[in-house]
């Protein structure tokens, strides 16, 4: 276990110039990688762990608008949520 008095954290380990460059995308090789095809790239499945991030904001909604998301349940924000994103993903035809 490791353990550090308070003020007295050790500063990150310094990274040489070498050890930067050794991961520089243009000495990747990648021409063994076949390229995507159309076909596979309309099967793509979308990331089980992916979490959006989410931005408090104030919204202006009309009353009526209100009571018919608030009816069904308490969660209407996450219900506003899904019914945004999929008019998102309809427009952008994912």
């Amino acid at each position: 276990m490791v353990s550090y008095e308070k003020g007295k954290v050790p500063p990150p380990p310094t990274r040489t110039e070498t050890q930067i460059s050794a991961f520089s995308e243009n000495k990747i090789d990648t021409s063994d990688i076949p390229p995507i095809t159309e076909e596979q790239w309309k099967q793509r499945r979308p990331n089980p762990y992916y979490v959006p991030t989410k931005t408090p904001m104030t919204l202006e909604i009309d009353t009526d608008v209100l009571a018919w998301l608030q009816r069904t349940d308490e969660n209407y924000q996450f219900r506003l949520n899904s019914i945004l994103r999929e008019a998102m993903l309809q427009e952008s035809n994912f």
